[in-house]
């Protein structure tokens, strides 16, 4: 788990967000990219994402390690259809504007590509990271509501998102812990489906959660259409 001090993190991060039905065109939802933008541009036009209609929710870390980490983050930030939850890897990049001690901490999880940056863009980026990225989404689909949050849901009911305030101790247990995946039969309740990234393994279900983050197996992320992650945990 992340060793952020106990107070570093400010009271600035959006806890939750609601996503309503998408009736005009489909919901897709995509696993960790971490700067791989032109494979994630090439798996688009093979599914035939219309940026008209469709929208794509990614479940965080879209940054670091890979080849374009400004240009992958810029490319959801600036497009009205693009949504994402906060990854590890954002929190550290936003944490770590405010906090000089984290900085190597981000370099050494790749993060090493924000360096470059001059000290208004991080600003401008991490601002619109607290504006834009909240820590959990609930995306409404006329067969149930998905709950995405990057690493794991760290509560047993999905109702409590509604109501959690945010603190650094959440935002470290949704984005970093993922010990849910090792264990049989995880159920979140009032919700149908929770579906996360973060463990880089294959697709990866226990109760009715899901984890998407095959990256670092495939060379690939993992795009999925909302109607079919509602299936795959409803058939075990």
């Amino acid at each position: 788990m992340s060793r952020f001090s106990r107070g570093r993190m400010q009271n600035r991060l959006v806890t939750h967000k609601i996503l309503a039905t998408n009736t005009v065109g489909d919901d897709w939802i995509c696993s960790d990219i971490h700067g791989q933008i032109d494979i994630l541009q090439s798996m688009l036009l093979e599914i035939d994402f219309d940026p008209k209609v469709d929208r794509l929710i990614f479940v965080g870390d879209l940054i670091d390690r890979g080849p374009d980490s400004l240009k992958a983050l810029n490319f959801v930030l600036n497009s009205p259809q693009y949504y994402s939850v906060i990854g590890n890897h954002e929190l550290l990049f936003w944490a770590s504007y405010r906090d000089s001690k984290l900085v190597n901490k981000r370099r050494g999880l790749g993060g090493e590509w924000a360096d470059s940056l001059s000290r208004a863009e991080h600003q401008r980026l991490m601002q619109e990271i607290e504006r834009q990225f909240p820590l959990a989404i609930s995306l409404q689909t006329s067969q149930g509501v998905i709950g995405i949050v990057h690493a794991q849901s760290p509560f047993d009911s999905w109702r409590k998102w509604k109501t959690e305030p945010f603190s650094s101790e959440l935002a470290k247990k949704c984005t970093w812990d993922w010990s849910k995946s090792r264990a049989g039969g995880a159920m979140v309740s009032e919700v149908d489906v929770v579906v996360s990234g973060h463990i880089g393994r294959n697709t990866l279900i226990r109760g009715n959660q899901i984890w998407i983050d095959t990256l670092d197996t495939t060379g690939r992320p993992t795009i999925l259409s909302a109607c079919d992650l509602i299936g795959m945990v409803s058939q075990r």
